[in-house]
C-alpha cells in the first residue's frame, strides 16, 4: 500500500517533511517504538526508531532470522 501511495504522487518522495517508516506489528509489540525496528522508505538499509533515530542495537535480528 505504501509503495502504491508513493508511486501515485512522486512529489511525496521529494517532501522532506514527510517520513514513512514501516515495521511489523509483532516487532512493535515485542520491542516497542523506541527500538530500531522501523525501515525508512527513503533509506531502506537503515533501521530506525519511530523518531527516525538509529538507536542502539538491541541484539535481535529484525528480519526474523
Amino acid at each position: 500500500t505504501a509503495i502504491a501511495f508513493l508511486q501515485s504522487d512522486p512529489e511525496l518522495e521529494r517532501t522532506p517533511e514527510l517520513a514513512i517508516s514501516l515495521c511489523l506489528l509483532e516487532q512493535l509489540q515485542t520491542h516497542g517504538p523506541f527500538a530500531p525496528i522501523f525501515l525508512d522508505v527513503q533509506h531502506p538499509g537503515r533501521s530506525v526508531d519511530w523518531l527516525g533515530d538509529p538507536g542502539a542495537t538491541s541484539g535481535h535480528d529484525r528480519r526474523g532470522r
